[in-house]
């Protein structure tokens, strides 16, 4: 088979590392991150502080939009004459609220700082107020410009996350793209059904991810065709999955491995990734087109494999007789990086590019459950771009926490937002004394 223009990413990562620009973890030197460094510094290497500065800015913009509106409609508002600006301090208390509240689960936010001896925890009210609490979160409504429309309500701070992430960390060869569900039972247009997932309704994204780590390098939020795929860079492939994945992988160099399921497999993207410089591997439906006419007609005892290639040699295609929900069903894989050997995987007979498949998928599902179970957007938010913008910090959160384990690998990410949130609020009131 044909090899891609550019070959590993390994000489990509030792040329950096020559260059002084990299450690030996594949951390950015500049971030001066080591063994001794704390939670807090390697989750402020993600949301730097431009990040924080742009979180601050939009806040009390936004405040002070509405108070003006207010005097100028003449309503007598509390909170309008109460309002006071928000500074880095209390930015900081606040995510250290958030991530507590994601940890301790109540039914409400009012809860956390309620009278009530069931659910009553003094550390709530002592690092803030519920009234000053509720009006920073209030706030939180708006991150492009004064009246955004749409996506640009949360997608101009996403944008920039996604910056942080790439400068942060130096992904391995191997890459997995699938999507991330964010899940959303309100009234939103945009919003998906699926059967197969456990949310019936959820807001989707397209995550490109380190597969050996599940480090979130790059986040497409789904608007919509018709606004979302606007927006993407167009490439001439005919297709909206190559747009996709090629806009995901603009920025992380060439010779990598990118690992991707059936429902984005195709001959096209396959051929994009080549020409792209990028090898490609993905479970692909029996009826697309350019696949080897063997396939078709195929029939197998169950675990029997065959190998083929496409008439170019460039594509390797396996066809596979499985089980889905009990069922013989054939399974069908394309990669232009693999071999047609197989090995024993527990006393059984398997094929090499199966067992590397499933290795390099589970970054994802790794990264969508820590996300998803431990996360202050979990709870039940009237604007859905709420939602996402604290469903992107977790990401941010979870970021951090990969590259902590760089240096400490038996820590639990659950260990790590405890710690964390103790060093913001240790950090915030550092602050104030200044």
């Amino acid at each position: 088979m044909n090899s891609a223009k550019q070959q590993p990413t390994s000489a990509h990562v030792e040329e950096l590392q020559q260059n002084d620009i990299l450690n030996d973890k594949g951390i950015r030197k500049n971030l001066n991150l080591t063994e001794n460094s704390k939670e807090i510094d390697f989750f402020q290497a993600i949301l730097r502080t431009e990040n924080q500065d742009a979180i601050l800015q939009q806040i009390n913009s936004f405040a002070s939009m509405k108070i003006a509106e207010m005097n100028q409609q003449k309503k007598d508002c509390q909170a309008s004459s109460t309002w006071r600006e928000v500074k880095k301090p209390e930015l900081l208390k606040f995510i250290a609220l958030t991530q507590a509240m994601s940890i301790s689960r109540i039914d409400n936010v009012h809860s956390y700082f309620s009278d009530n001896l069931l659910f009553r925890n003094p550390w709530y009210q002592a690092t803030m107020e519920e009234e000053r609490f509720l009006a920073i979160l209030q706030s939180l409504l708006h991150f492009g410009e004064p009246v955004p429309n749409g996506k640009s309500k949360v997608e101009p701070f996403i944008a920039d996350l996604c910056t942080s992430f790439q400068s942060a960390f130096l992904p391995g060869q191997n890459l997995s793209v699938d999507e991330m569900i964010i899940g959303w039972r309100r009234s939103w247009k945009f919003k998906h059904s699926e059967m197969d997932i456990h949310l019936n309704y959820h807001t989707k994204a397209f995550g490109l991810l380190d597969s050996a780590s599940g480090y979130v390098i790059n986040l497409f939020v789904y608007y919509g065709d018709k606004e979302y795929f606007h927006e993407l860079k167009k490439y001439g492939k005919g297709s909206k999955s190559v747009d996709v994945f090629l806009n995901l992988i603009q920025g992380i160099g060439t010779g990598h491995h990118i690992f991707a399921n059936r429902y984005h497999t195709s001959m096209a993207l396959i051929k994009a990734m080549l020409s792209a410089g990028h090898h490609y591997t993905g479970i692909i439906h029996g009826k697309r087109k350019g696949l080897p006419q063997q396939l078709k007609t195929l029939k197998m005892k169950h675990r029997e494999h065959h190998f083929f290639t496409t008439e170019e040699k460039d594509i390797l295609c396996l066809a596979l007789q499985g089980k889905t929900f009990g069922k013989l069903a054939p399974i069908y894989l394309a990669t232009t990086k693999g071999s047609a050997t197989s090995v024993v995987h527990h006393k059984t007979l398997k094929p090499q590019v199966i067992l590397d498949y499933k290795q390099n998928q589970v970054s994802w599902q790794k990264a969508d459950k820590d996300v998803g179970y431990w996360s202050f957007h979990n709870r039940r938010f009237f604007n859905w771009w709420n939602k996402i913008f604290f469903w992107s910090l977790e990401i941010a959160t979870c970021n951090a926490f990969v590259i902590f384990k760089k240096y400490h690998p038996k820590c639990k990410y659950l260990k790590f937002k405890k710690n964390l949130l103790e060093q913001l609020i240790e950090s915030a009131n550092k602050l104030e004394e200044i």
